[in-house]
């Protein structure tokens, strides 16, 4: 499915119907909206003819590097902009990131945005378009606009990660004897996933930010934009770092915790199983059938032996107590 938008000094303007409706160069620029077949022969097929009708070189060549996982953000000309911009949801019942990625192919007279998810494209379509344009919209405002909605949504997907990583530090450390182990893997996963999509982010718009070539064709303000908007992902990026060091530590705390109270039952079990050998001892001696067992034969014989078993056992619980182990 496709859109077509008018880029005008106004704002954004729909256009109805087929979207080669929409002027080249009468206005600012034109928007093309494309959501992604699932179907991986479809997809380039789209991708190639919208890029094609929103006028941009070697579409066919640019379609397939930008549909190539293993392809960086060029697009083999020098002012066509293509990024891979993730927006970023935390689902706190799992513990999980979902990055649905929207493409944004952009020239100086005309930007194409493309999904597989169309609910995330309509979201993004509605939030650039109720965007003031004081200076007017055009290509590169749109690239701005896409990009600070990942920034938003990352940034707000840290926040809960950063609740639930709190969270999971109370529960580490209280008494309770639930296990945070799956929930400390879960959330480090999610985190992994999040910077995943963030990491090529951050480092492509440096890479656009720092061509000479390519800022000298950017329309004024638009690079100190891109680099604010830089700098936005990667504080969000390194705070994901910073929670999943911090989930990390909580892990080896939780395994050093589980070992020190594994310790603490084993010396109470040693020193339970010493209390009990010495009284089976003394009894196991007396169960001894021996002839000269001059103590079978005494008045208080059996008293002291029990006596001396309860005395035995008393001192060494005492000294357990003293040492710690009890």
């Amino acid at each position: 499915m496709r859109h077509a938008f008018a880029l005008t000094p106004g704002g954004v303007d729909a256009v109805d119907g087929d979207d080669s409706a929409v002027p080249g160069n009468g206005g600012a620029g034109r928007w093309t909206t494309l959501v992604l077949p699932s179907d991986p022969e479809l997809a380039p097929r789209e991708l190639t003819a919208a890029l094609e009708d929103a006028g941009l070189p070697d579409a066919a060549d640019l379609a397939a590097r930008t549909l190539d996982p293993r392809q960086h953000a060029t697009s083999g000309t020098s002012d066509v902009i293509v990024l891979h911009v993730p927006m970023l949801t935390y689902d706190s019942s799992h513990d999980e990131i979902r990055a649905e990625k929207v493409v944004v192919i952009c020239s100086r007279d005309a930007v194409v945005t493309a999904s597989r998810s169309a609910a995330i494209l309509d979201d993004v379509v509605d939030q650039v378009c109720d965007a003031p344009a004081p200076n007017g919209a055009g290509p590169y405002w749109v690239l701005r606009h896409v990009l600070a909605i990942a920034a938003d949504t990352a940034s707000g997907a840290e926040e809960d990660v950063d609740a639930r990583t709190a969270a999971l530090e109370r529960l580490v450390f209280s008494q309770e004897h639930a296990d945070p182990v799956a929930a400390l893997y879960r959330v480090k996963r999610a985190i992994a996933t999040a910077r995943r999509s963030l990491d090529p982010l951050v480092t492509r718009i440096e890479l656009v930010v720092d061509d000479e070539d390519l800022v000298d064709r950017l329309p004024e303000g638009a690079e100190q934009g891109l680099r604010r908007l830089g700098a936005a992902l990667d504080r969000v990026n390194r705070a994901l770092e910073s929670d999943d060091r911090l989930l990390g530590d909580m892990l080896t705390a939780h395994l050093t915790l589980v070992q020190v109270q594994q310790n603490e039952d084993m010396r109470k079990i040693s020193a339970y199983a010493a209390l009990i050998t010495v009284p089976t001892l003394i009894a196991g001696i007396y169960g001894m059938n021996f002839d000269h067992m001059p103590e079978l034969t005494w008045t208080f014989g059996y008293p002291l032996a029990v006596a001396l078993m309860v005395a035995v056992v008393l001192g060494l619980r005492r000294w357990f107590r003293r040492s710690g182990w009890l």
